[in-house]
């Protein structure tokens, strides 16, 4: 099997009366991004939206050997290990772990052990993936 060129996990959290700093404090790190509800959001064309509910984002990107594993591994290691704070979290809001896998070729994949995906469970968390093609040069 061929490997992934890069790869992206992102930790988020959404929910209307998600308050960013309890996530926070109790997930021991800063998020890469994190708004309230109804907090003004820029966009890059200039038009700025109002945020339809709160988040609390962290994510980690990799290249070629970072691997979709090493890279959970590495984003549980900076974050709090009290199950019952992950589980209080996710009863409350959405809790996601997203990965984007960029092909650098049509025929890649990504093996997932048992370990890691016990890991995500654990956690209360759904796991959400997104493959992008390789692209023409």
């Amino acid at each position: 099997m061929a490997q992934v060129q890069r790869t992206t996990v992102t930790l988020r959290f959404n929910g209307d009366d998600l308050d960013p700093q309890e996530l926070s404090d109790r997930l021991g790190t800063t998020p890469t991004r994190a708004f309230t509800k109804g907090a003004t959001l820029p966009s890059a064309g200039g038009s700025d939206r109002i945020a339809k509910t709160g988040q609390w984002q962290l994510t980690l990107e990799g290249e070629a050997p970072d691997d979709f594993e090493t890279l959970v591994t590495r984003l549980f290691h900076r974050l709090s290990a009290d199950r019952d704070a992950w589980l209080d979290i996710s009863k409350r809001f959405a809790g996601e772990l997203f990965v984007g896998l960029f092909l650098g070729s049509s025929n890649e994949g990504v093996p997932v052990s048992r370990e890691t995906l016990r890991e995500i469970v654990a956690r209360g968390l759904g796991l959400g993936l997104d493959v992008y093609g390789a692209t023409e040069a």
